[in-house]
């Protein structure tokens, strides 16, 4: 038991020798060792682990900074201008100067339930953000994301760190989330699924509760949560933009509304480009249905 137990001390003396000096090796040093910072950097063990590692910890923390870089290549998003929780992310990403590799889906070609898209997201759904091998696929977690991994300070109006202030900004997020979008929803089940001929009474009803309440909203303050813009300025603004083309919102009865959307033509980047072009792509989308829907019935 003595031997060997002396054996196995000369191994891992040798072994260790050995490890330590291919480290050092000129030759092929960086190939190996970045892998081994790779295997880190991917692994649950945190970064600030090398600090302490052993005595060749400095050339491996080198190796992991590398890595790192190598990983900070465009994050991916996924989106069709049609979508407006997709519009939110660009017009985000356009806004902090977030440089993105843009790749349009197809919808018209059925790209969205492709077998590589639904690898990427199962809910085969636009906008997808993809940042170090990660997707997120929700649009308000996606543009909080953005501002927070991404944006200077000159960004920290759009989702405040101030915890209040940014709860406020949740808040209006939700809204449009069980509110507002939910109104688009109702037309979509009701004209692209439903068969129905013209807009029904009840999505008009929808439409025009959801208005109120943003009226509400912009009666306190200059903006949708308080005096600055932010996210949900951004995010319900593409929302809204469409659904005004279905049911217009009228300035004696939301003078707040339209002054506001009004500002957000000047204060958005592309809006033109961007968020007009793309509510025009969802209302000739609900034209063109209404329209197969009468064929049907006649």
């Amino acid at each position: 038991m003595f031997l060997l137990s002396i054996y196995f001390a000369a191994l891992h003396v040798v072994l260790l020798h050995k490890f330590r000096s291919t480290l050092r090796s000129p030759t092929d040093r960086h190939g190996r060792y970045q892998a081994f910072a790779t295997d880190l950097a991917f692994s649950r063990t945190p970064v600030g682990w090398l600090a302490t590692a052993p005595p060749a910890s400095g050339i491996v923390k080198k190796s992991c900074q590398e890595v790192l870089a190598n990983m900070s290549a465009r994050p991916i998003l996924y989106y069709a201008l049609f979508s407006p929780p997709a519009r939110a992310a660009l017009l985000t990403s356009k806004y902090i100067g977030l440089n993105v590799e843009l790749k349009a889906i197809n919808y018209a070609a059925q790209e969205h339930h492709s077998d590589w898209f639904l690898k990427v997201n199962p809910r085969h759904t636009v906008p997808v953000l993809v940042d170090q091998g990660v997707p997120l696929c929700d649009s308000h977690a996606i543009i909080t994301y953005m501002v927070n991994q991404y944006g200077q300070s000159q960004h920290d109006h759009l989702y405040p760190k101030d915890f209040l202030k940014r709860a406020i900004v949740d808040e209006r997020l939700y809204y449009e989330d069980g509110v507002l979008f939910q109104v688009i929803k109702d037309f979509v089940a009701r004209i692209m699924y439903g068969g129905d001929i013209d807009y029904h009474r009840k999505s008009i009803e929808l439409s025009h509760n959801a208005y109120s309440f943003l009226e509400g909203f912009l009666s306190r303050s200059s903006y949708v949560a308080g005096e600055e813009l932010s996210l949900a300025d951004i995010s319900i603004n593409t929302t809204l933009i469409t659904l005004h083309k279905l049911v217009t919102i009228e300035e004696r009865r939301y003078p707040k509304i339209c002054a506001w959307m009004q500002r957000m033509r000047g204060e958005l980047p592309e809006y033109e480009e961007i968020n007009e072009q793309g509510a025009q792509q969802l209302y000739l989308r609900f034209q063109h249905a209404l329209e197969e829907n009468m064929t049907k019935h006649t």
